[in-house]
């Protein structure tokens, strides 16, 4: 085999810029809707165990939630894998003529490490309205054999302007 073309086939980087995805997420999953512009870049390297992905999309509609500046970012670092995910607001339900209830996340992000048999997590918002609306709970899950450990290691939620730890 070719030497040029064994290192082309262990290294690649990648970049797509999605324009009209109505007619791809039909296809593929109809309760998802992709705005234009939603954007994928990437590499991997075999040789030095490199994967590193980055996404993001103005807005990602699901089932009637809307999430507005979506973002992914992902990276292997040794031998863990780290990604966050995020937007600047995950809107549950949206206000109409009929009802003025809103239900969303502002500033969500939700970070992960990856690694052998452990995912250490991280989810936090921070909603900036009349009303304190924030939260930051993290933990982790374990898996030895067939046992799946969870652990809480901290839960700090503040709704209406009360704070409730765990």
């Amino acid at each position: 085999v070719n030497s040029s073309l064994e290192k082309s086939i262990t290294y690649f980087e990648y970049s797509v810029n999605l324009k009209n995805t109505n007619s791809l997420c039909e296809l593929l999953y109809p309760s998802i809707k992709i705005a234009e512009n939603t954007s994928l870049t990437g590499k991997f390297k075999s040789e030095e165990n490199l994967f590193e992905m980055k996404a993001n999309s103005p807005q990602i509609d699901f089932k009637g939630s809307k999430i507005f500046d979506w973002f992914l970012e992902s990276e292997s670092k040794g031998e863990k894998f780290l990604i966050k995910i995020g937007s600047k607001r995950f809107s549950f339900k949206e206000t109409s003529e009929q009802d003025t209830l809103q239900l969303g996340l502002d500033s969500l992000i939700f970070s992960t490490e990856i690694m052998n048999d452990s995912i250490n997590y991280d989810i936090c918002w921070n909603n900036v309205s009349e009303d304190n609306y924030k939260g930051d709970l993290a933990g982790c899950f374990s898996f030895k054999d067939e046992l799946i450990r969870a652990k809480i290691t901290n839960a700090d939620i503040i709704v209406n302007d009360t704070t409730w730890t765990i």
